[in-house]
């Protein structure tokens, strides 16, 4: 970042008074919008651990889909008497374990309709397990410490900042606690397919 020293023309010249006044517009913007930058950052960086930790741990449900989606482009008549409530479920599992790009068919599979359904529902199991587990582990301390702050001081730091306590408060809300209710709110467990996937044959 350029500083008054490094300026090409001399102190107290309209040009240098106007690229100091620059940089401290850079520099100094108001507590209040420094703090909220601040919380939404750290909130955005436990989506994106959450996220990637998700995607990580959702692999062996990838695999499995795959295998049944190669099934189901061998013979469509396996997906069409699936009962309905199974294709509601296998969709929601597909569309939440595969991101855009991924590779979603099976170069060959091996197994029957209800082998590969079991499979899935095994992986679906597993994976719920596993999340859960990562969800009690995750350390949130840091992001909820600047969160408390913002809740304590942000509508106090806006009122000095724009002289009125009502345009302070205006569309302001408190942020939520990152916890574990905070967390499978935005990022549930997967649905088992359960007692669906043994009846087929």
């Amino acid at each position: 970042m350029t500083n008054p020293e490094e300026m090409d023309v001399m102190p107290g010249s309209d040009g240098w008074a106007q690229g100091a006044k620059q940089m401290l517009g850079l520099c100094d913007a108001p507590a209040y919008l420094r703090r909220a930058r601040r919380v939404e950052e750290s909130i955005e960086r436990v989506a994106r651990r959450c996220e990637s930790k998700r995607y990580e741990l959702l692999d062996g449900v990838r695999f499995r889909l795959r295998g049944w989606n190669r099934l189901c482009q061998d013979d469509g008549t396996n997906w069409e008497r699936l009962p309905e409530e199974m294709r509601r479920l296998l969709e929601i599992v597909s569309s939440t374990a595969f991101s855009e790009g991924d590779r979603r068919i099976a170069f060959g599979v091996t197994g029957t309709v209800r082998d590969l359904l079991e499979a899935i529902n095994e992986s679906v199991e597993r994976f719920n397990r596993r999340w859960l587990t990562f969800v009690e582990s995750l350390d949130t301390t840091a992001a909820n410490r600047l969160i408390d702050g913002y809740n304590q001081y942000y509508l106090f730091e806006k009122e000095c900042a724009v002289g009125s306590p009502w345009l302070a408060a205006r569309g302001y809300q408190p942020k939520e606690v990152l916890n574990r209710d905070w967390i499978l709110k935005r990022y549930p467990p997967l649905p088992t397919l359960g007692s669906l996937a043994s009846p087929l044959a």
